[in-house]
């Protein structure tokens, strides 16, 4: 699927070390990046240039090789294991623990959002506090997606266990 800021809310699809900012990305990073914690900084570009309406282009061509190194924070998922043991880690609460604190980000830079994704956000927000019902209807309205179908079932079970 396009980069979406309704994706960026749950999924971060670009590695920092792959992203070329133009002029007007960087200031608005550096602008909303004061006194804002956030999970990870290129998932927190992914979600402040697509928030603020702008565009974010995905190649899939590669062009220079990703090192792997036993301390970083996601990496990638080539084996089943590695596959397994991001699951276990969604399922025991730190995609919640890491929407927590990129919904509190992106709402002290409210400001920079579009009325469409500040709308997203505010139904994403809303479906992670409420019932089980309110939460599916919540999280429906705010589009929220991952990438493919697999990644979007185990985001189902995710939203239905209140992991998210």
């Amino acid at each position: 699927k396009p980069p979406s800021f309704a994706n960026s809310l749950i999924q971060n699809i670009g590695g920092g070390n792959t992203m070329v900012l133009n002029k007007a990305a960087f200031k608005l990073i550096k602008l909303a990046s004061k006194n804002t914690t956030v999970v990870s900084h290129d998932w927190w570009c992914y979600q402040m240039v697509t928030g603020s309406g702008g565009v974010a282009i995905y190649d899939s061509k590669p062009c220079l090789k990703y090192r792997q190194h036993g301390k970083n924070l996601v990496g990638e998922n080539r084996s089943l294991a590695e596959s397994l043991e991001r699951v276990k880690k969604l399922f025991g609460g730190r995609l919640g623990v890491w929407s927590s604190i990129n919904i509190s980000a992106l709402e002290k830079n409210k400001h920079l959002l579009t009325q469409k994704n500040l709308i997203t956000l505010n139904y994403f927000a809303k479906a992670r506090r409420s019932s089980l019902l309110k939460r599916l209807y919540n999280f429906k309205r705010s589009g929220v997606h991952r990438q493919t179908i697999l990644e979007n079932i185990g985001l189902t079970l995710a939203l239905f266990l209140n992991k998210l």
